[in-house]
């Protein structure tokens, strides 16, 4: 990576974990950070875009989960440490890998290709941080269902809407010659 790719996920990922951290204080107690899947996937696909080498969107997900892991419990929420690091790496460096496995530097722009990763990187965060809460008990019984299948579907569809805005960013800014 260059200093200049560096730089750029270190723009994304403040962008990600500020927007992040902005929806936890204000609108968090509705949306529980569902919302965020929207931002990140978006974040990710312009990143992928802009990079087109494997790292890039795992480096994101390094710096983006370490952030959100201090920060979020220091904002109440002490499960945050547990689970955001590993689903928000997850994410990244899933979607990274099928990139890679899909023809690196094409493939980040390709609407195929950013659907695909999308769906397997939202399905590992989701996994990781629903066995993580529910192995700490913030679900009781009764709500355990709902919220495995309102988060697996929510944190899909949500990514997939994310990334179909960053593709639409990429093209904008140019990036790609799609």
């Amino acid at each position: 990576m260059t200093s200049k790719d560096i730089v750029v996920v270190a723009l994304l990922s403040a962008t990600y974990v500020a927007y992040g951290l902005l929806s936890s204080y204000t609108v968090g107690i509705v949306t529980h950070g569902t919302d965020t899947h929207f931002v990140r996937s978006a974040t990710v696909v312009v990143l992928a875009a802009y990079i087109r080498k494997f790292t890039g969107p795992t480096l994101m997900g390094v710096v983006s989960g370490l952030l959100f892991g201090f920060l979020i419990p220091a904002a109440g929420n002490p499960a945050g440490l547990l689970y955001l690091p590993p689903s928000v790496f997850a994410y990244a460096f899933l979607y990274d890998v099928y990139m890679r496995q899909a023809g690196y530097p094409g493939s980040p722009t390709r609407g195929r290709h950013v659907i695909i990763g999308t769906i397997i990187g939202s399905i590992a965060m989701s996994v990781i941080a629903l066995t993580v809460l529910t192995l700490v008990q913030v679900f009781t019984p009764e709500v355990i269902l709902f919220a495995w299948v309102g988060e697996l579907i929510g944190g899909i569809a949500l990514g997939i809407g994310g990334s179909l805005l960053g593709i639409r960013i990429v093209r904008q800014l140019r990036l790609a010659n799609t």
